[in-house]
């Protein structure tokens, strides 16, 4: 089965929301590789939007191996997309918009289909909130599509915070998937220090902060001694937060600096400012104290590497100017 991810024209940033510490495209394609599809081609944009999950992407090799990315300005039809890509010719096509997640076993569904059918998923109780998720499987040769209900999990996540909500249920344990009809649920990238807290690999949080779950900290992020953070909150990789600074319903973007004393809630913060979490309505912050963007080791590391540069061009310098002063000190003995 080959499967295509396409942007949703409602949502067509959707694969950059963060869910409990992965863009939701890392998630739809861990959903994929798990049920057993082949071939994979997402849709992806130039814009800036997109620059996290192509970071996602790069990042681990092993999950896009052989992931096509096809690059549109504005959104294509999945069939446009297929013919690009040159998939869903041999067999079937799952076509997943940007905007849904689920746990469903599709190939499961396979040999009872003899027409092209679009699956409406159920939602998990606890989500009943969030719109239903629809995918749909083309057959070749079958262009008629039927309406069918699918047994496993799915959500459509329009927003961030519909992100967030899946997120929250995820780190609570609520989402628990029904092993018999061979769904799939969401992978966390951490350890769980204390119930609905999760901690990624080098995560550091101080003595003296307030964890209030569910929580992710991902790899590296620190929460300083007197923070507050929960319920509701996800941290992305090396974001910190300072002392006395207050957040929920909040996700901070990677590298992101909170200052001390910062309340924040139902937002995205950005090194820029801070975004509406739902309606991704955006106020600039331009004062360092109370955001401001953690420098990453390979900028230091760089910095070190052009100062040994100058310092080594500056050695071959002397060098040469004693060399030429050798020479010249010789013909002069010569003369």
């Amino acid at each position: 089965m080959d499967a295509i991810i396409y942007r949703s024209p409602d949502a067509p940033y959707a694969g950059a929301y963060d869910v409990a510490g992965r863009p939701l495209l890392v998630r739809q394609l861990q959903w994929l590789r798990e049920i057993g599809a082949e071939r994979v081609a997402v849709e992806l944009s130039p814009s800036a939007e997109h620059a996290t999950i192509v970071r996602a992407l790069d990042a681990d090799l092993a999950l896009t191996a052989g992931v096509q990315r096809v690059v549109t300005r504005t959104p294509r039809s999945p069939e446009e997309l297929a013919r690009r890509a040159g998939l869903g010719q041999r067999g079937p096509l799952l076509l997943v918009p940007s905007h849904v997640l689920g746990g469903v076993d599709v190939l499961r569904l396979l040999p009872r289909l003899h027409r092209s059918t679009r699956f409406e998923l159920r939602r998990p109780h606890e989500l009943a909130m969030l719109p239903p998720g629809h995918i749909t499987v083309l057959l070749p040769d079958a262009p008629a599509v039927d309406e069918a209900q699918a047994p496993g999990w799915g959500v459509s996540l329009p927003t961030a915070l519909d992100a967030l909500e899946l997120a929250a249920l995820v780190l609570s344990g609520g989402l628990e998937p029904d092993a018999a009809v061979g769904e799939v649920g969401v992978q966390i990238h951490a350890a769980e220090s204390r119930p609905g807290i999760w901690l990624a690999r080098g995560a550091k949080v101080e003595r003296g902060a307030r964890l209030t779950a569910p929580v992710y900290v991902g790899a590296d992020a620190v929460i300083r001694a007197g923070a507050r953070v929960g319920p509701g909150v996800v941290l992305l990789e090396r974001s910190v937060v300072e002392r006395g600074a207050t957040l929920h319903g909040v996700i901070v973007q990677p590298d992101v600096i909170v200052g001390e004393g910062v309340q924040l809630s139902a937002s995205v913060v950005e090194p820029t400012g801070v975004a509406d979490i739902e309606t991704g309505e955006h106020l600039a912050v331009d004062d360092p104290l109370v955001l401001g963007l953690r420098p990453r080791r390979a900028e230091r590391r760089d910095t070190r590497a052009i100062v040994a540069a100058l310092q080594q061009r500056r050695a071959t310098t002397r060098l040469a100017l004693a060399a030429v002063k050798t020479r010249s000190g010789s013909h002069d003995v010569r003369s």
